[in-house]
């Protein structure tokens, strides 16, 4: 037995629907039932004349509930799977950008090392130029780093 209280709701609605079609049928059935007794003085036609427009009413409602439900049903499950996608898609956003600001954290200690080696690299050029002996080799590939350093840096 369930035992919140909204999940009592179906089962209670569904009884007394069955109650009521119960009800609606027997009813029925005993005018058919006079009808058909040709003692009692009533027409068939006039009975199916006041019946029909009842029962086409509670077959109606039947087969229009079934649909509803079904249909109701289905929006349910596509609104709890579009629910778990944008949850899902939330979570990525902040995954991403945590990753983007991890990203952007190392590119500015990259840039700020490439000036504190462009600096270093532009004063010991200075030196070297001003030493009675350079070493050639030293200074080109320091120039070299240099221009890749102010490359990078813009």
């Amino acid at each position: 037995m369930p035992q919140d209280k909204a999940a009592w709701l179906p089962i209670i609605r569904e009884f007394v629907a069955g109650v009521l079609a119960l009800v609606v049928m027997s009813l029925f059935l005993g005018i058919l039932w006079k009808a058909i007794d040709k003692e009692s003085g009533v027409s068939l036609k006039d009975v199916l004349a006041i019946v029909n427009p009842v029962v086409g009413l509670v077959i109606g409602f039947y087969f229009s509930r079934a649909t509803s439900e079904t249909r109701a049903e289905k929006a349910e499950t596509a609104a709890a799977s579009a629910n778990e996608v944008a949850n899902n898609s939330v979570q990525a956003r902040a995954t991403a950008d945590q990753q983007t600001a991890k990203a952007k954290n190392q590119a500015d200690v990259a840039r700020g090392a490439l000036q504190s080696l462009a600096a270093a690299v532009e004063s010991d050029k200075t030196d070297i130029d001003r030493a009675s002996n350079v070493d050639a080799m030293r200074l080109a590939n320091l120039q070299v780093a240099l221009e890749r350093a102010r490359q990078v840096l813009g």
